[in-house]
């Protein structure tokens, strides 16, 4: 077999999922990275795309390039979300595949599935990080894509992770126009309900409604107008939507439009009603729910007081007991302290009135004997007075006795 038929052959066994025959050719020689000359399809892109994971397993595995890209710029990974093939997509990604590969038209894997509506690989490509506002070579995001193709569940999910309602591509065109000049009513109706502009104008100058009467599409003319859209808003060239339904082919569709129109508001209207009341039911739901809510909290507040004010009570009844347990403590530690100050200041007084008592017998006794001697002193000093009084008389009466003595000798004299 010739190189180009054994690697036809490793691709339809890859893009088969024929796994056994994947490793029997590769083990045989066959280059892991063979590319399909008209297509330029890789093995690993055909298994991508088929989400044949065993098979892409066995080629990355012997080195199979993650980025080579068929004749359209594509990649594995690109392929993979463009055919929703969400395993696939998470091994290629696991392995390393990037996220932002853009193929000829400059389309990311995000924009691929986007305008294939293929939501679960969407929601793991934005959760792995896809730049919700990458654009291709004509100015479109994903959200655009996804609204010229009417996928309406993909531009909800787009909407919710917060895809920019108002991005234009390179004709300022936005994704509301878009859709109105393809005529996707359920597209135009979402993002109408997310708060898309009725009268942005692209490069051109015309809105969704001139782009929706240009191209015919009368039914998102009259969804356009129920919404409020301005029917002589003018392009740059001086025209608007009532002159292309005028001058246009759709001529003979101005009864139809007005018809489309009235029927239209009349079903806003029934939606309109419908929506009040089934919010006006919501609210009222709501609000019995709340009261519910509320009579339960306030039953649950009124059980739960009542359970801390009793829990307070027994605290504080535990806290009184404690303490009067404590003070009683305390005062029979005071009294017995006071008892012990009292027998030892007692027992002081008894001991210093002793002391004192005998300072005063020995003051007493040194006093008394003081005075006895000084009685005795005295005593002595009266006997020594008494003895010499009576020398003194003795004295007297001897001198007494010489005088006479003196005078009877004068006398014989």
């Amino acid at each position: 077999m010739s190189e180009n038929q054994t690697g036809k052959a490793l691709l339809d066994a890859a893009s088969a999922g024929n796994t056994g025959e994947v490793t029997r050719l590769l083990e045989a020689g066959v280059p892991v990275n063979w590319a399909e000359v008209e297509t330029g399809k890789t093995p690993l892109i055909g298994a991508a795309e088929n989400g044949r994971i065993e098979s892409m397993r066995v080629l990355l595995d012997r080195g199979a390039n993650l980025e080579a890209k068929n004749k359209g710029g594509n990649t594995a990974l690109i392929m993979a979300a463009w055919s929703g093939q969400v395993e696939a997509m998470g091994l290629l990604l696991d392995r390393g595949a990037d996220l932002e590969a853009k193929n000829g038209y400059g389309n990311t894997a995000l924009i691929m599935a986007a305008e294939r509506g293929k939501v679960e690989a969407m929601g793991l490509l934005l959760d792995r990080g896809a730049n919700l506002e990458a654009k291709n070579g004509y100015g479109n995001t994903a959200l655009i894509r996804a609204s010229c193709c009417g996928q309406v569940e993909a531009m909800g999910l787009l909407l919710d992770r917060g895809a920019d309602l108002e991005a234009k591509d390179e004709y300022g065109n936005t994704a509301l126009i878009r859709a109105a000049e393809r005529g996707k009513v359920e597209a135009m109706g979402l993002l109408l309900d997310r708060g898309a502009n009725l009268e942005t104008k692209g490069r051109l100058g015309n809105t969704a409604l001139s782009w929706a009467a240009r191209n015919g599409q009368v039914e998102a003319m009259g969804l356009l107008l129920d919404r409020g859209a301005d029917l002589e808003a003018k392009d740059s060239a001086g025209k608007s939507a009532l002159d292309f339904v005028m001058r246009r082919h759709v001529k003979a569709m101005a009864p139809q439009i007005i018809e489309i129109v009235l029927r239209s508001r009349e079903r806003e209207r029934a939606r309109y009603a419908d929506a009040l009341a089934a919010k006006q039911a919501e609210m009222e739901d709501a609000q019995a729910r709340c009261a519910e809510a509320l009579a339960a909290k306030q039953a649950e507040m009124e059980e739960a007081l009542a359970a801390k004010q009793a829990e307070m009570e027994e605290a504080l009844a535990a806290k009184q007991a404690e303490m009067e347990e404590a003070l009683a403590a305390k005062q029979a530690e005071m009294e017995e302290a006071l008892a012990a100050k009292q027998a030892e200041m007692e027992e002081a007084l008894a001991a210093k009135q002793a002391e004192m008592e005998g300072a005063l017998a020995a003051k007493q006794a040194e006093m008394e004997g003081a005075l006895a001697a000084k009685q005795a002193e005295m005593e002595a000093q009266a006997d020594a007075a008494q003895a010499y009084r009576a020398a003194t008389v003795a004295a007297m009466a001897a001198l007494e006795h010489r005088v006479k003595q003196l005078e009877d000798l004068a006398q014989l004299l």
